[in-house]
């Protein structure tokens, strides 16, 4: 019988024709150390200089190193030191009592082991001006502090509102006058600037005659249309859009109907009534309204023409169009309380309108951004000075 294979296939040379491994280049030499003198780092590294191949081993080994540097010398050792107290402030109150404060900084941080600064105080307070008001003669009057600066206007153009406020920066005593004026003003910005250039309205030329509508005693039309709306403060679109004029089909144009019905009782043009103007045809971005009129009754026999338009164009819609997301106004933090205008009378306090309503966002309250409260301190009352809570820690320096 005949064999059942006559051909057979087997491998050969199965090993790997290159087999690469990842290579890194020489270590670089030590960089310089991180500090002029004590305990200190310094560091050198090495890059890859060969990819491995498919079948390679990849680099498993470390492309930096980090030491602590050997020959660096020993710092001098220094202690920490607190500076010098600054002059004490004037008095907060010319009578039945203030406050009065200094305060001080550390002049040299401690090094090379040094000790390090006591804890004590940074800022010292005193009472001062405690005899009684009554005492004294001169009554003292609140004064205002200067005006702030003036808010970013609430609209970019075609208008907008800008404020400014004052605090109290002096009360007054028992016998003296709350400071006198406004703590808010107001005024217009950007109301020339526009928010789109000026443009006019054009119309076309007007297009040719139509043909007359009889052999005598016809009329024709002719017709143009808006080519541009008017934008900002341009001209408005206004006037017809369609006339009327007499005509003969002989080609007498001029309107000159004498030959017509010879001997005949003349009859005037009459037209009706205008329509009502039509819906704007935009909701915005500009649009038109249109009205027309109709020939009631065409002349005749040498009649009164008909002169009249019989079609008006009204521009509308002007605004331009929002496509963007409503924005809400937003205000920021509260500032802090200002001084009280008198004592026993009220103090207030502001904050800033961060961000103004766009796109027909939610506008802020002008009152949401200044707030009054009674003043806490009463006239001719004894008041003792109290410390307030410690606040957390700074982060170190």
């Amino acid at each position: 019988p005949c064999p059942s294979k006559l051909m057979e296939i087997h491998g050969c040379n199965e090993q790997l024709c290159s087999v690469q491994d990842c290579q890194v280049g020489v270590w670089t030499e030590w960089g310089t150390c991180s500090t002029t003198c004590g305990v200190g780092q310094q560091m050198r590294g090495r890059q890859v200089i060969g990819l491995r191949s498919s079948d390679g081993h990849g680099c498993d080994t470390a492309l930096g190193e980090t030491r602590q540097c050997a020959d660096n010398p020993a710092c001098d050792i220094a202690d920490c030191e607190w500076g010098d107290w600054s002059d004490w402030s004037g008095c907060t109150c010319s009578c039945d009592g203030g406050q009065q404060s200094r305060n001080r900084h550390i002049a040299k941080a401690p090094r090379g082991g040094g000790k390090a600064c006591e804890a004590t105080d940074s800022e010292q307070v005193v009472p001062c001006n405690t005899q009684a008001c009554e005492a004294q003669e001169v009554c003292q009057d609140g004064k205002f502090d200067p005006w702030s600066d003036w808010s970013p206007c609430s609209g970019t153009c075609s208008g907008g509102v800008t404020f400014r406020t004052r605090k109290v920066a002096t009360m007054a005593d028992a016998c003296g006058q709350p400071p006198s004026g406004k703590t808010r003003e107001e005024r217009f910005c950007n109301v020339a600037v526009p928010c789109a250039p000026d443009v006019d309205c054009r119309l076309s030329a007007w297009g040719d005659w139509g043909t007359c509508s009889a052999s005598c005693d016809g009329v024709k039309q002719r017709s143009r249309q808006v080519e541009r709306y008017g934008r900002g403060g341009g001209a408005w679109c206004r006037g017809a859009l369609e006339e009327t004029w007499p005509c003969n089909e002989d080609g007498s144009g001029d309107g000159d109907q004498s030959k017509c019905g010879a001997g005949e009782e003349a009859v005037d043009c009459k037209v009706s009534d205008w329509l009502d103007w039509s819906a704007c045809s935009a909701a915005c971005g500009g649009g038109q309204h249109t009205r027309s009129r109709n020939v009631l009754l065409h002349p005749t026999h040498g009649g009164r023409r008909c002169e009249e338009a019989m079609s008006e164009i009204r521009e509308c819609a002007r605004e331009p169009c929002i496509g963007s997301i409503p924005v809400d106004c937003e205000l920021g933090d509260w500032e802090d309380w200002g001084a009280c205008g008198k004592c026993s009378g009220e103090r207030r306090r502001f904050r800033s309108i961060l961000k103004f309503a766009e796109n027909g966002g939610v506008n802020c309250d002008p009152f949401d951004a200044e707030q009054a409260a009674d003043c806490p301190r009463k006239c001719h009352e004894r008041t003792y000075c109290t410390w307030s809570s410690w606040e957390d820690w700074s982060t170190c320096s």
